[in-house]
């Protein structure tokens, strides 16, 4: 059994309808939850930003180069004919 679910039990036996104890109790509980709600909501919005990679760029340049260098020796070929 969870402490969350421990701590919601106890307060459902122990505690009469109105206490002031039960009062604090709950809402120290209910804030427990929030933060721990904030925080996997943080951890989901740090996992979908989308990654920066400066790599990509020199590897598309590479790219774009030796297709250039491609189109280039393939056009001097065809004025040599």
């Amino acid at each position: 059994m969870g402490s969350d679910t421990f701590i919601l039990a106890h307060f459902r036996t122990r505690c009469a309808p109105g206490g002031g104890e039960c009062d604090h109790g709950l809402q120290s509980l209910i804030a427990r939850i929030s933060r721990k709600q904030n925080e996997v909501r943080q951890f989901c919005a740090e996992m979908h930003k989308p990654p920066t990679m400066p790599w990509l760029f020199a590897i598309g340049g590479m790219i774009v180069g030796a297709a250039l260098f491609g189109a280039g020796a393939a056009f001097m070929k065809l004025l040599a004919a």
